[in-house]
């Protein structure tokens, strides 16, 4: 807990395979949505990553309710950790799986922009890449201990373009095997990367106040 005060980040862990295994497969027989067209869904087979979709990017928010691994998951160690960070107030959110395809471009692309989160009056996201992820596959950067800076700048400024990102420190690639995972603190500066080949990422999110929970469990 003190490395995550510190510096927004937990350092970076692995699942047990089997565990991702069948997370994945319970992916296997969900739709996912284009995040810019909400209108277009469809199957993702994780075992053989081809975009047959109009989209580069989908996700599922709903895959704890198809998952009986993740809902124990996050009933366990990712509720004990959340505990842990945010207090006897901690709340589980939301679930996110993610799923981005080559083809988009990261030139003035908000989805591959620094920027950091405003969720709830504090939060604590976990991720887990469900595919290897190597530089090729569009991995997470963090700024770790950008959130601690008093610069004005930070403030007026929840989106920075990569020139500006030497005013908080260097980037920290984050790679790694299936099951790799991280807690993070997305108040500190952070972005996806445009991939070459597929990622694939779960996201929990756990937050503190009423108003903005969804009751999924």
């Amino acid at each position: 807990m003190t490395e995550l005060e510190a510096v927004g980040f937990s350092g970076v862990f692995s699942l047990p395979p089997e565990m991702v295994l069948q997370i994945r497969m319970d992916c296997e027989s969900e739709e996912f949505t284009n995040r810019h067209d909400p209108a277009e869904r469809h199957h993702i087979k994780f075992s053989d990553l081809i975009n047959q979709g109009k989209g580069v990017i989908y996700g599922n928010f709903e895959m704890h309710k198809k998952s009986p691994t993740l809902s124990r998951l996050i009933h366990g160690d990712l509720g004990k950790v959340a505990t842990a960070y945010l207090g006897s107030s901690a709340r589980f959110m939301n679930t996110q799986v993610w799923v981005t395809f080559p083809g988009a471009t990261e030139h003035n692309n908000k989805d591959f922009g620094w920027h950091y989160d405003v969720d709830d009056f504090k939060f604590l996201k976990f991720f887990c890449y469900l595919n290897p992820v190597t530089k090729d596959h569009g991995p997470h950067l963090i700024v770790p201990g950008s959130h601690n800076t008093r610069h004005l700048f930070r403030f007026f400024n929840r989106q920075v373009g990569n020139a500006d990102m030497h005013t908080f420190g260097d980037p920290l690639t984050l790679m790694g095997e299936a099951g790799t995972f991280f807690f993070e603190d997305t108040i500190i500066y952070h972005k996806g990367t445009r991939p070459i080949s597929p990622r694939v990422i779960l996201q929990v999110q756990f937050g503190v106040s009423d108003n903005n929970l969804q009751n999924l469990l």
